[in-house]
């Protein structure tokens, strides 16, 4: 776990300068230059394409990581063949989507006809999206992480940032500014190809691309499974904000979207400590050992609830005052509920560890698709019942139940399979520290400026919680990195 912890730290504190431009994004010049319709429209366009990518690229990109450690010396040949068969997958699934257009223009026609207009341009993202996905597989698997967190938290948010303030400097309309979304998105492929070619020097003999027949066959079979595993998971964490465009209309979806944003925060840690785990629950699957996917199940669990509930309990104390650095605010808070339900549905998730990296990467892979179609099914059917009745908190609590009860079925099977399981007394520990440093930051006085209020009330939460989790001792990874930190810098005094 020490690599865990080492490259985790890195991509936490990358994931983070990405957090702070997505706030400035999604918080602030969004909502100062686009109406509330315009946001939905935006969010609408990315999720749509995030949601039809992984069933473009069949699940290849899971398949490169799974045989990769089979192609030692042949890397360069592999991610070729892995290239080449993902476009060609995901050119037929578009060429499906354009044929039967009028099917997808029926979804939003009555309450948000404007995404009709952008069929187009999510037809080339979802492209760009599958090449993207194959060339960061790659570099996950040569622990190259960093780079993807780069790409993905700070230089996508840049770019993304800069085509909005085109459009708000009247540089662009805004279906231009849409349309420059390849652009951007183009350019992360373009970063992380140059950074392979560089870093990884590839080699490529062309004789010999194509795996043989039976590895070929074995990819696919392999990728068949993935497809409806990944596929799944991203409906469920995906279509509440288009099912909200399609039922309610794209302002619901403009507010729906600021309060997610606010509230998958929590879930940066987990997104850096998976990039780095992967790669060594699949070495620890090739060599049967059980007891190191037992010790990364328990210290994910852990380490993550830990970072989880910190950020969790940081954002639930500072809530109204993070509304007031909304413009336009008034609008937008009525997404307060919505980051609760969130926030408690991802802390869930976070607490579970890495339960469903487990199951992937093991021989039981194919109990995925059971359990991901089940709950595809589970968050459109829960979506379609509350939406209607509690429109965006309907939305959330569709996808909290959804998740509370996935992750209940796969700790079920993970300790049936494997006997393993990664709760402790130091679990419920942590929640209570939690708990107690919350109700401790209720009675703070609240300042006449809502900023200094943020600073002395952040400042407090973590002072009293670190101090406990490291007294406690509950994550002995987390008081090491803590104490190394101490060490350094008591060292340049």
């Amino acid at each position: 776990m020490g690599i865990v912890i080492r490259q985790s730290l890195r991509n936490t504190i990358l994931s983070y300068l990405g957090i702070i431009i997505g706030y400035f994004n999604v918080l602030w010049l969004f909502p100062a230059v686009l109406n509330v319709e315009e946001i939905g429209l935006l969010r609408t366009i990315l999720d749509i394409s995030i949601l039809l990518a992984p069933f473009a690229q069949i699940g290849l990109s899971q398949s490169l990581m799974k045989f990769m450690p089979s192609f030692e010396h042949k890397e360069g040949n592999f991610l070729v063949f892995m290239l080449g068969t993902s476009i060609a997958s995901c050119t037929v699934v578009l060429l499906i989507i354009f044929l039967f257009r009028d099917h997808f223009y029926s979804l939003f026609d009555q309450n948000s006809p404007q995404v009709t207009q952008y069929l187009l341009l999510i037809l080339s993202l979802i492209l760009i999206m599958v090449v993207h996905g194959i060339l960061e597989a790659f570099c996950r698997s040569k622990l190259d992480t960093v780079i993807i967190t780069f790409v993905r938290d700070v230089f996508f948010r840049i770019l993304t940032g800069g085509v909005i303030f085109l459009y708000f400097m009247d540089v662009t309309n805004l279906e231009t500014a849409l349309r420059n979304l390849q652009i951007v998105y183009a350019s992360g492929v373009l970063v992380l190809s140059f950074r392979i070619l560089l870093k990884h020097s590839i080699k490529i003999k062309w004789n010999s691309v194509l795996p043989d027949k039976k590895l070929r066959s074995q990819i696919f079979k392999y990728s068949f499974f993935i497809l409806l595993g990944s596929g799944g998971a991203i409906i469920v964490g995906k279509i509440d904000h288009i099912m909200l465009a399609s039922m309610v209309g794209l302002d619901a979806t403009g507010i729906y979207s600021i309060a997610f944003f606010i509230a998958v925060v929590i879930e940066i840690p987990k997104r850096s400590i998976i990039q780095i785990v992967i790669p060594l629950i699949s070495k620890a699957f090739n060599h049967n050992d059980t007891a190191t996917i037992s010790d990364i199940y328990t210290k994910t669990s852990i380490n993550q609830l830990i970072m989880g509930l910190f950020i969790f309990i940081g954002i639930w104390a500072n809530i109204d005052n993070i509304y007031l650095l909304i413009p336009n605010r008034q609008v937008f808070e009525a997404g307060k509920l919505v980051v609760l339900i969130i926030g408690i549905s991802r802390l869930i998730d976070m607490g579970a560890g890495v339960n469903g990296e487990i199951i992937v990467y093991s021989k039981y892979y194919r109990f995925n698709i059971i359990a991901v179609a089940s709950l595809a099914m589970l968050t459109i059917a829960t979506n379609y019942l509350l939406i209607p009745l509690y429109g965006l908190n309907g939305a959330a609590m569709a996808s909290a139940i959804s998740i509370f009860l996935f992750n209940l079925v796969k700790y079920v099977y993970i300790y049936s399979k494997l006997h393993i399981q990664p709760f402790t007394f130091k679990t419920i520990l942590v929640i209570v520290i939690g708990f107690l440093v919350w109700y401790l930051s209720k009675w703070m006085p609240v300042q006449a400026n809502f900023l200094l209020d943020i600073l002395l009330r952040s400042a407090f939460i973590t002072l009293v919680y670190f101090g406990l989790v490291w007294r406690l001792k509950v994550s002995p990874d987390l008081n090491l990195t803590l104490e190394s930190f101490v060490d350094k810098f008591r060292k340049k005094e």
